[in-house]
């Protein structure tokens, strides 16, 4: 009997530390279900907007409002400007697609091939700073380097005799595409690799030393051992970002904002500048709601349909089950 009371004390002092834990745990994920609950789903609710005519004076909750049913959702059909933005909004975001996810995985696969960790992890640590610049300071940035009076560009293009007079290119309808393009896939393309980065890491290395004993040689290993092994997070990472064409993928809004101006507004005006136009500056809340609305359906409709599409074409999905569909 003597034996067994010191048993049972420590057994108990034992459950008392993991339900001390537990509780510690379940305070932190109630935090952080409420945090969701407060900030995602609960603006929900001023949706409502998008279907009654409303006023800054009115309420959410009650009050006098006037329902307008789907009128607002025809005047975005009717809207004459809105395939315009559209367009440049879908082009951009497709553009920074084709050219932001391979050169992310690219980079990471090439980083992957650098021997030395020291230099390896420079590279890495360099190839994030650009994320931490604001779009208004990239906006400088690229008046520093396109200005036709005292642009870096124009000034070494003119020196070389490549040109003989200045490009106006912040000013050019047809170069804003690529200038969005470009300075997105500068800015984010070390801080969108770091997953692909992560995936590379996992892999298990006795497929690396077993290639080698097969005589495989560097691109062998990338191609035919690294890039499948991740190609689950780049499947993961495609549809995501596909589900975002619609409403501007990346730095779109931004650019639009800091890169756009009247001269080439028929190609930089996107979607969520349409918005901040009609909605703030113009006073037209339940226009701009309704096209908000709109944007997450479509964006919904895009997630469903890229996932659908990798599943039959890849054999890889978002949800991924115990078949691995």
């Amino acid at each position: 009997m003597q034996s067994t009371e010191p048993t049972k004390v420590k057994k108990s002092k034992k459950r008392r530390e993991i339900d001390r834990d537990q509780i510690i745990l379940q305070v932190i994920a109630i935090a952080g279900i409420a945090w969701y609950l407060v900030f995602f789903y609960v603006p929900y609710i001023g949706l409502t907007i998008a279907f009654r005519e409303f006023r800054l004076t009115d309420s959410l909750f009650g009050g006098q409002w006037t329902w307008v049913g789907l009128r607002y959702f025809q005047e975005i059909a009717n809207d004459i400007q809105m395939p315009r933005i559209i367009r440049n909004t879908m082009v951009i975001s497709l553009l920074k697609l084709v050219t932001g996810l391979p050169a992310a995985v690219l980079f990471a696969l090439m980083l992957n091939e650098i021997p030395r960790l020291r230099y390896k992890k420079f590279v890495q640590t360099i190839s994030y700073f650009p994320h931490f610049i604001p779009w208004i300071i990239v906006s400088l940035m690229a008046l520093y380097f396109f200005s036709p009076q005292f642009g870096m560009v124009n000034t070494l293009l003119m020196s070389l005799g490549v040109i003989d007079r200045p490009l106006n290119i912040l000013h050019s309808s047809d170069a804003f595409y690529w200038l969005a393009t470009w300075s997105e896939l500068w800015k984010s393309l070390g801080w969108s690799s770091i997953l692909f980065i992560a995936a590379v890491a996992g892999v298990d290395v006795s497929l690396y030393e077993a290639a080698v004993v097969d005589g495989a040689t560097r691109w062998h290993k990338m191609f035919y051992i690294t890039l499948p092994s991740i190609m689950g997070v780049v499947v993961l990472v495609f549809i995501l970002n596909f589900s975002s064409l619609f409403a501007g993928l990346g730095g779109t809004f931004e650019q639009s904002v800091f890169l756009g101006n009247t001269i080439n507004q028929d190609r930089s005006m996107v979607l969520g500048h349409y918005v901040l136009n009609t909605g703030i500056n113009l006073g037209r809340f339940s226009y701009s709601t309704a096209v908000g609305l709109v944007t997450g359906v479509v964006g919904l409709c895009l997630l469903t349909i890229g996932n659908l599409t990798c599943k039959k074409f890849l054999g890889r999905g978002l949800y991924m089950g115990g078949d691995g569909n």
